[in-house]
C-alpha cells in the first residue's frame, strides 16, 4: 500500500511538471509598447545617452518600492544600448550638467507584478506571471524638449523558469528596439 502512495506521488509530481512546462509554451514571454508620442526625429545628433529611473503611479496603483527591480533594469537596459553602439556614452543620470549632444531616457516605473524564483518553483502555472509596465520619455538635455515617449510594459511567460528577470529583460529588449528603430530616423 505505501509503494502504491509513493507511486502516485511521483506520478502526480511528473504530470504537474509536464503541465507547468506546456504552461509555458501556452503563455510565452511578451512585449506591448504603445508610442505615446513617437520619436520625430532621429538620435543619430546625441553622443551621450543618460538613463533616469523614477518611481510612478500608474497601471497597478503607487509603486511602493521600485528599487526591487529598477537595478535590474538598469543594468539590462545598458548592456543592451551598449553592444548596439550607437552612443559613445550610456551611463546613469547623476549630474545636473548639461554637455551639447547628450539625450536623457527618463524611464517611470510604473507597475510591478512579482514573482519570485521560488513562488515560481512552488506554484507553477498558479503563480501567475511577473510582469513590469513603464513610461520611457527621450528629452534632449540642451533644450529640455521631449523628443518622444513610449508607455511599454513586459510579462514573463508561465513556465517554471520564468520570474520578474524575464518581464524585466523584456522591457530592456523592448527599449533597445525602440532606440535602434528611431536612431536613424529622418
Amino acid at each position: 500500500m505505501r509503494i502504491r502512495r509513493l507511486i502516485w506521488i511521483a506520478l502526480f509530481t511528473v504530470m504537474l511538471a509536464a503541465l507547468t512546462g506546456c504552461a509555458g509554451a501556452m503563455f510565452p514571454a511578451e512585449t506591448s509598447f504603445m508610442p505615446v508620442h513617437p520619436l520625430e526625429s532621429g538620435l543619430n545628433a546625441y553622443s551621450t545617452l543618460k538613463l533616469s529611473f523614477e518611481p510612478g503611479t500608474g497601471v497597478f496603483g503607487t509603486v511602493e518600492n521600485p528599487t526591487s527591480v529598477t537595478g535590474g533594469l538598469y543594468v539590462a537596459t545598458v548592456l543592451k544600448l551598449r553592444a548596439l553602439g550607437l552612443f559613445k556614452t550610456v551611463e546613469l543620470d547623476t549630474s545636473a550638467s548639461q554637455p551639447p549632444g547628450t539625450l536623457t531616457m527618463k524611464v517611470t516605473i510604473l507597475g510591478v507584478s512579482h514573482v519570485d524564483d521560488a513562488t515560481r518553483f512552488m506554484a507553477g502555472l498558479w503563480a501567475g506571471r511577473a510582469s513590469l509596465a513603464v513610461s520611457v520619455d527621450f528629452i534632449d538635455r540642451e533644450t529640455g524638449k521631449t523628443l518622444g515617449s513610449y508607455a511599454i510594459t513586459g510579462r514573463s511567460s508561465a513556465a517554471t523558469y520564468s520570474s520578474d528577470s524575464q518581464a524585466v529583460r523584456q522591457v530592456a529588449d523592448a527599449i533597445a528596439a525602440v532606440i535602434a528603430n528611431g536612431y536613424h530616423k529622418q
